[in-house]
């Protein structure tokens, strides 16, 4: 259940009891019946806790715009460094599983997802889950001892993880086109 949904059902609950409080009151109150007194503070407290759920709407709202905000920021400078990492992929292709390696890219990707989890886009979660499988996939042909004079041409988890990376750096590039033109 999201926040907003929870913030609806908080929202009728209340209203439900206040309602049943008002119309039948012999089921809230004693024998007493339903004096002015008892109506004003049904209307009191019903009035207080709108206050409360307005005020945890206002939270959400500024938590949310907080979140969108920051990937706005972050997104175009982590697009930038998937795109560096994509072209030295590309580049070192033809490169022993053995150099690989030693190459840099594979812990900055890693980094770069968790920049990327950080800015609490849900859009890019599948293609984030995709990134993270072939880096591990690629992770176990180069623990494996028997591939290593192979080149990253020959591994396909190598071109896999090329590829999602690519894919997420252009799925960073449509977000931010479409923020900016929402503006």
């Amino acid at each position: 259940m999201n926040s907003k949904t929870l913030l609806l059902v908080s929202i009728l609950v209340p209203c439900v009891i206040v309602g049943v409080g008002l119309l039948k009151p012999e089921l809230v109150l004693d024998d007493d019946g339903l004096s002015v007194s008892v109506v004003w503070s049904f209307i009191g407290t019903f009035i207080s806790y709108l206050g409360f759920v307005f005020s945890l709407f206002a939270l959400l709202e500024v938590r949310s715009l907080s979140n969108r905000y920051f990937a706005k920021r972050r997104l175009p400078e982590i697009k930038k460094k998937l795109e560096v990492i994509a072209n030295r992929m590309t580049e070192s292709g033809g490169l022993e599983l053995v150099k690989i390696r030693t190459e840099r890219f594979l812990g900055e990707i890693t980094v770069l997802v968790k920049e990327i989890r950080k800015t609490k886009v849900s859009d890019f979660s599948p293609t984030v889950k995709l990134v993270i499988a072939h880096h591990g996939d690629l992770e176990k042909s180069l623990r494996d001892d028997t591939s290593l004079e192979k080149t990253a041409n020959d591994v396909e988890a190598y071109w896999s993880l090329l590829r999602a990376v690519t894919q997420l750096a252009d799925e960073i590039d449509q977000q931010h086109a479409g923020d900016l033109a929402r503006l």
